[in-house]
């Protein structure tokens, strides 16, 4: 202060301005961004956390503008007084343009900015003209998070206005056509927005529904994609939904409600033992209250039996008895974002839960029956679909990577990180990636609980923006080979190439090995003999008393639900290994056991 009065009043020539100046120097500090790289520099005190004043920053900019070589590009003062703008921008408010004090007045922070860049010489088109570069435009998000506030006010100017700051902003062109930003992130909020206060027909919707619709991922989530990955978002997929309720003719929209229902599919895909409904990226306490907030608009129960987990519970168990926490926050992140998504769905349910987490888990379970099937590199299944027990008390517990370990095949993982099965190795961006109902979860598969029934798919993906197999698909072609495999003549190697449901015991191995013996065949027989000359043998096995008809009944109706007819050209100079999806059946033909190519039928 004392340094801008005497420039102020043209004495600062009576100082020695070298040793003011690296005093100065000395005091100031390197700023981080948000990211943890250089952004200027800041002066502040002990007295402040972290340091930093954006209002003593500017205060030293505006002293060390009346200092030599201020306007000069190059010197030392300018480095140092443009290394403080650059502080002071990056600590300015992105919605308000306020630059921030952490702690302490903003307003007066603010203030003193506009003083220091009058000081060194800035005009006000440079500072607030509609080109500056300190003029900052309010971001969609927080638009529409006001309005959204606003349309619960009876105030329909301040509402108006806000409705139409939106509308003004809808893309008219690619890329984002009938967005506002072009990103799930921000538009959701505005088109809910928009929808409750009656505005979005003031949009053009047919370019709306066009958007949220190219948005959806095939597996039914809304995300977005940085670079050649796509990263499916919770929140941003239960708000499409929403969103997308709000259009004109969205109830009698089949394009719409198809979207609808793959997304719920995707949400329940994430339900939690526990009864929530969330990812573990995110803050589990927001994501299962925006579920619950979309449910409630699409008319559906969220406590209901569609809802309820493998133990009973349900989103509103969770957000009853998993939400709050002890000390009266919500969530993991304990903010206000948090508390707000928290209580708009506690305004939406009823019941009475415990704060803090206490409430009884769902029964436990030692070990279920799920379903899994393993693809292979070339689409080749590897095991399955099938199903496997899986026990808490195995080496991966009740979850997908027990699921796997369960199927018997060989695999190497780093901490639960599959990096190879049956051989099969990652590689570069291609590698194993799993699925649970229909859902690729955002975890290890050593983290992914599995309940009772459920469906695992593991599959060696080439493709990152795949969503790989689904469980209905692998039943459509049911000859599974292995493609470009020759099949030893060895019966132990042979036998690794069966499905593990076939693969026989050593004892059967062994008397396979000495079938000649058993059989009292001479070497070098060629055949048993023809056709007309062969016995026909019937074998009874079952109950030692005959079925009654209502047996024999559920019986006939169980085989002829149950048919295998397999057709395969199978190659002398390879063999093949044929069986059936559900691995009930397998034919193994080794090696040259053909002496020419031939087209195999297995009927079961």
């Amino acid at each position: 202060m004392v340094l801008t009065a005497l420039g102020k009043t043209g004495k600062l020539s009576g100082i020695d301005q070298i040793k003011a100046f690296n005093y100065i120097n000395s005091l100031k500090q390197t700023h981080k961004n948000s990211w943890g790289q250089d952004a200027g520099v800041a002066w502040g005190s002990r007295w402040t956390t972290g340091f930093e004043e954006s209002d003593t920053t500017a205060q030293v900019i505006t002293a060390l503008s009346y200092f030599s070589g201020a306007n000069t590009e190059g010197s030392d003062v300018y480095k140092v007084i443009q290394d403080g703008l650059t502080y002071l921008k990056d600590v300015q408010d992105a919605d308000t343009a306020a630059i921030v004090r952490t702690e302490g007045d903003s307003t007066f922070a603010t203030a003193e900015t506009l003083i220091a860049l009058k000081s060194v010489g800035k005009t006000f088109s440079q500072y607030a003209g509609s080109d500056s570069e300190w003029v900052k435009k309010s971001r969609t998000k927080t638009i529409a998070q006001c309005l959204l506030a606003l349309n619960n006010w009876n105030d329909t100017t301040r509402r108006d206005r806000l409705a139409n700051l939106l509308i003004d902003r809808q893309k008219t062109a690619d890329p984002g056509k009938g967005s506002f930003e072009n990103s799930v992130y921000s538009d959701m909020w505005a088109y809910i927005a928009l929808g409750e206060a009656g505005k979005i027909g003031n949009l053009n919707v047919d370019d709306v529904k066009t958007y949220i619709l190219s948005k959806q991922s095939a597996d039914g989530s809304w995300g977005e994609k940085f670079g050649d990955t796509y990263y499916p978002d919770v929140m941003s997929t239960a708000q499409a939904i929403r969103a997308i309720t709000y259009l004109p003719g969205a109830a009698s929209d089949q394009q719409v409600q198809a979207a609808i229902t793959r997304g719920l599919a995707y949400l329940k895909g994430l339900q939690q033992a526990d009864g929530g409904v969330y990812s573990t990226w995110d803050d589990p306490a927001v994501d299962n209250s925006e579920l619950i907030v979309t449910l409630h608009r699409l008319g559906k129960d969220p406590a209901g039996t569609d809802w309820k987990s493998a133990g009973g519970l349900t989103p509103v168990d969770y957000l009853l008895n998993k939400t709050m926490n002890n000390d009266g926050s919500f969530g993991t992140s304990k903010n206000v974002f948090g508390a707000t998504e928290a209580l708009a769905a506690y305004r939406l349910v009823t019941g009475q839960g415990t704060p803090g987490g206490n409430s009884p888990d769902p029964p436990a379970q030692d070990e279920y029956s799920v379903g899994i099937a393993v693809v292979g590199r070339n689409g080749e299944l590897l095991y399955g679909p099938g199903s496997v027990t899986v026990s808490k008390n195995g080496k991966w517990g009740l979850t997908a990577l027990g699921a796997l370990h369960a199927t018997g095949l060989s695999y190497t993982d780093d901490g639960g990180f599959v990096k190879s099965i049956a051989g099969q190795a990652n590689s570069g961006m291609n590698g194993w990636m799993y699925k649970v109902n229909g859902t690729v979860p955002m975890m290890l598969a050593s983290d992914k609980a599995v309940n009772k029934e459920d469906k695992v798919i593991w599959w060696y993906s080439k493709d990152m923006n795949s969503p790989g197999p689904t469980w209905d698909s692998l039943f459509e072609n049911p000859t599974v080979t292995q493609p470009g495999a020759v099949i030893p003549a060895n019966l132990q190697e042979q036998n690794k190439n069966l499905p593990v449901a076939l693969q026989a015991s050593e004892n059967a191995l062994t008397a396979l090995e000495k079938i000649e013996q058993l059989l009292g065949l001479k070497e070098k027989t060629v055949e048993l003999g023809t056709p007309g000359e062969a016995v026909s043998t019937v074998a009874v096995v079952g109950n030692e008393q005959p079925l009654d008809l209502v047996a024999l009944a559920a019986m006939k109706k169980e085989l002829a639900q149950n048919v295998v007819e397999l057709t395969q050209k199978v190659t002398a100079d390879k063999g093949a290994i044929i069986t059936d999806a559900n691995a009930e059946v397998a034919l193994s033909v080794p090696i040259r056991a053909l002496n020419n190519d031939v087209e195999i039928t297995v009927k079961k």
